[in-house]
């Protein structure tokens, strides 16, 4: 089961042939942030499960040509990355601390959405797929 949000950041469950719209069942209300809207299906995930699942195999899905995907988790705390991503299925030797830093929540997009660069003169701009 995969969860997201899309168009104006309504909750949904992301299937195969589109997104099956779950607002009614673990949204909040008018004007409630999208990071709580996760919160409580995160906090209330056992209770939800059964209905969840019925949606799952029997809620009409909206076609992804007719919706805009946006980020999964919409305005996380904070985000950790590892060093030692970059390398995956290249062995390293010898292998050495991990190394992390943070990124700016800020930086959190959803799929097709651009990235906003800021206006300061920089060198080097790394991102992380």
């Amino acid at each position: 089961m995969k969860f997201g949000f899309y168009d104006n950041f309504r909750p949904c469950l992301v299937k195969g042939r589109g997104v099956v719209d779950i607002t009614d069942l673990v949204g909040l209300g008018k004007g409630v942030p999208p990071q709580a809207v996760l919160e409580n299906l995160i906090k209330n995930y056992a209770k939800l499960m059964p209905k969840l699942r019925e949606l799952e195999a029997n809620g009409k899905a909206i076609s992804f040509s007719k919706v805009r995907l946006r980020s999964p988790v919409p305005r996380p705390g904070k985000v950790l990355c590892g060093e030692r991503n970059y390398m995956e299925d290249v062995p390293i030797k010898p292998i050495g601390p991990m190394k992390s830093f943070f990124k700016s929540p800020e930086g959190i997009v959803g799929p097709g959405d651009n990235i906003v660069l800021p206006k300061f003169q920089t060198r080097v701009y790394n991102h992380e797929a």
